[in-house]
C-alpha cells in the first residue's frame, strides 16, 4: 500500500507540474502577442498615413528625440502622431505608460496602442531629401510587468523607413 501511495504521489506531482507550465506558457504566449500585434498595427498606422500624404511638416515634427512627434500635411488637413501619459491599472496597482495616438483634423483622438504595453521609445529621424518626404521610425514596445517576474516580460524594437508617395 505504501508502494502504491509513493508512486501515485510522484505520478500527481509530475502532473501537476506538467500543468503549471503550460498555464505559464500560455501566459507568456499572450503577453508576447500583445506587444507583437500593437507593433505590427502601430507600424502599419504610420506608414500608411505618411504614404498617403502631400508631406512630413518637419517645422513642427520632432526628430532625434524620444518621444519624438510626426506631423503630416494633405490637402490643408493635418495629422498628428504623438504619444502621451497615462495612469492603467495593472493587478492592484496603478502604473503610468506612454501610449501612441493618431489625431487627425476633424476627428477625435484614437490611440494606436492598448493599455496592455508601454512605448517606451519613438524616435523619428527625418531623411527626406532630392524630392521626397522619408522618415526613419525607431519604436520599442514592452509588456507592462510591475514586477520582476520573467513571465510577464516581453520586449519588441523595431526600425524602419517610410516615403511619401508625393514628392515634394
Amino acid at each position: 500500500m505504501i508502494i502504491y501511495i509513493s508512486i501515485f504521489a510522484v505520478v500527481l506531482f509530475i502532473i501537476v507540474q506538467l500543468f503549471w507550465q503550460v498555464q505559464l506558457s500560455e501566459i507568456k504566449g499572450g503577453v508576447s502577442r500583445e506587444v507583437k500585434e500593437n507593433s505590427s498595427q502601430v507600424i502599419d498606422i504610420i506608414k500608411r498615413n505618411i504614404r498617403n500624404v502631400d508631406e512630413v511638416n518637419v517645422n513642427d515634427s520632432l526628430f532625434g528625440i524620444s518621444p519624438g512627434v510626426l506631423v503630416l500635411s494633405d490637402n490643408g488637413g493635418q495629422i498628428t502622431i504623438d504619444t502621451y501619459t497615462k495612469n492603467v491599472p495593472v493587478g492592484s496597482e496603478y502604473i503610468n505608460i506612454r501610449k501612441l495616438r493618431l489625431a487627425e483634423s476633424g476627428y477625435s483622438t484614437t490611440d494606436i496602442t492598448s493599455d496592455k504595453v508601454n512605448v517606451t521609445n519613438f524616435e523619428l529621424s527625418n531623411l527626406t531629401q532630392s524630392g521626397t518626404s522619408t522618415v526613419l521610425i525607431d519604436l520599442t514596445i514592452s509588456s507592462l510587468n510591475n514586477t520582476d517576474d520573467l513571465v510577464y516580460d516581453d520586449e519588441i524594437s523595431i526600425r524602419t523607413s517610410v516615403t511619401t508617395r508625393k514628392e515634394i
